[in-house]
């Protein structure tokens, strides 16, 4: 046993003599080779190219953001209402209505609150009577007009309106009569149908001579009057001429109507809805001239001493037959505002429609001979502002293309 051990401590000990010498001292040619387990030399990576990072495109601006505005100076000097009365205002069916709509706008001329109501019928007192409360009204003039050919309206020039729905400037308000002759509505929108509900703006495309495409927004009156109303709701159908089964007449008839939801009601009581041009029909040199042209005719609204065609002085006329008063004015135009396209005057002629940007997705749009006169005669008086609503989404995503 003990020789035994002794074997094994010896084969141990040469063992671990071997193992020593193969770490740190040198072998002879025979043994086999050692393996190096020095750190092979790092690999660098190819350097990562990042991708150029792409501008991100700057936001249109919207196209009022460009411009200034103010407002358009009025006299609040009241005029004498017997020279404005019409003698064609007249209603041969009802002839106290036409009592009553003068009390109406003796009334509204005075404020007197007391002479307003007593001219509106029950339905309209029954109701949240927007007309409470006069103060601060003014109104410089107005007329009465149509009756027995035409629908009745009142004109009414509103210098400041005060606490009232009215808008500021001159505009025409639509009448409408119960069976005895009181004021039923009094409402800016001649499509107004019906006494819960007053249409805004509308919007129609002749895609040919028996088809038009066409949207409105409506909204339900939030008082019996027609002056105030709630949220607006847009609709668009296409209309077709039909014949007449009894006649040789035709009449249209309206087809896949639909209702696109709501939508912000039109501001400054503009009544239509358009698509403005992209860009311009104008030259650069063109659009200069009108530029020169429009400041010139907006300074002097800005100022008072705008002058129309037929206008021998400064006044209120004239002012408010050049700018809407219920508009904002811009103080000054440049080429890089406004939008134009080709079309033709009053009398067929070519001439080219120039687009003034307002706020609230609004343009002012007058037409011009630049096509053909160079810097002379850019805008006629004979010539007046139509504003315009850009057309909706809702309406422009199913516009006939």
């Amino acid at each position: 046993m003990k020789l035994r051990i002794t074997y094994a401590a010896l084969a141990c000990a040469l063992l671990l003599a071997g193992c020593a010498a193969g770490e740190g001292t040198a072998v002879s040619s025979s043994a086999e080779p050692a393996v190096s387990t020095a750190a092979e030399p790092a690999i660098t990576p190819e350097p990562t190219m990042e991708p150029t990072p792409q501008p991100t495109p700057a936001p249109t601006p919207e196209p009022s953001s460009l411009l200034e505005y103010t407002t358009l100076p009025l006299d609040n000097t009241k005029k004498t209402p017997a020279n404005y009365w019409t003698a064609y205002f007249e209603n041969p069916s009802n002839p106290a209505a036409v009592d009553y709509a003068r009390q109406l706008a003796m009334g509204l001329y005075n404020n007197d609150v007391d002479a307003v109501r007593a001219a509106c019928s029950d339905r309209v007192l029954s109701g949240d009577f927007p007309l409470n409360d006069l103060d601060g009204l003014n109104i410089s003039a107005f007329s009465l007009e149509g009756g027995r050919y035409d629908v009745p309206y009142l004109s009414l020039t509103v210098t400041d309106p005060g606490n009232t729905p009215f808008l500021r400037g001159r505009h025409i308000y639509y009448l409408n009569y119960d069976e005895t002759g009181k004021i039923r509505w009094l409402s800016p929108s001649l499509s107004n149908d019906s006494p819960q509900s007053i249409g805004l703006a509308s919007y129609r495309a002749s895609l040919s001579e028996d088809v038009a495409f066409c949207g409105y927004a409506s909204a339900e009156l939030t008082n019996p009057l027609g002056l105030t109303w709630g949220p607006a709701t847009l609709h668009c159908y296409d209309a077709y001429w039909v014949p007449n089964e009894e006649d040789d007449g035709h009449h249209y008839e309206n087809r896949n109507e639909q209702d696109l939801g709501p939508v912000d009601a039109p501001p400054y009581g503009i009544t239509s809805y358009d698509v403005p041009p992209e860009g311009n029909s104008l030259t650069g040199s063109q659009l200069e001239n009108v530029c020169e042209a429009l400041n010139k005719r907006f300074s002097a609204l800005a100022d008072g001493s705008y002058m129309g065609e037929f206008d021998a002085s400064p006044g209120n006329d004239a002012l408010l037959s050049a700018w809407d008063a219920a508009v904002p004015l811009p103080v000054a135009v440049t080429p890089e505002a406004l939008r134009s396209c080709a079309s033709q005057d009053n009398w067929g002629a070519p001439c080219a429609e120039i687009w003034v940007p307002l706020p609230q997705n609004c343009w002012a749009v007058i037409k011009t001979n630049a096509h053909h006169t160079g810097s002379e005669g850019i805008i006629d008086d004979s010539f007046s502002f139509n504003y315009y609503q850009t057309v909706p989404a809702a309406l422009a995503a199913v516009l006939p293309q």
